[in-house]
């Protein structure tokens, strides 16, 4: 079984779907999420928002640790 790409904690670029409207900028992984049919997902948090937006991994890239 293959392990989740990204960490808590982790700064990561979010790319959402098209039609989502998102701030850019740097977000943080919270939690990693259980795996769904293929690919993991993940909550991760903006400092300008007050919730946590859920993401699949192909919609986010690492910027750095």
């Amino acid at each position: 079984m293959r392990a989740p790409r990204f960490s808590v904690g982790q700064a990561v670029a979010y790319f959402p779907p098209r039609g989502l409207d998102a701030p850019r900028g740097a977000y943080k992984v919270t939690t990693p999420l259980p795996l769904q049919p293929g690919q993991f997902e993940y909550r991760i948090k903006h400092p300008s928002e007050e919730h946590d937006r859920i993401a699949a991994e192909s919609d986010l890239i690492v910027l750095w640790n």
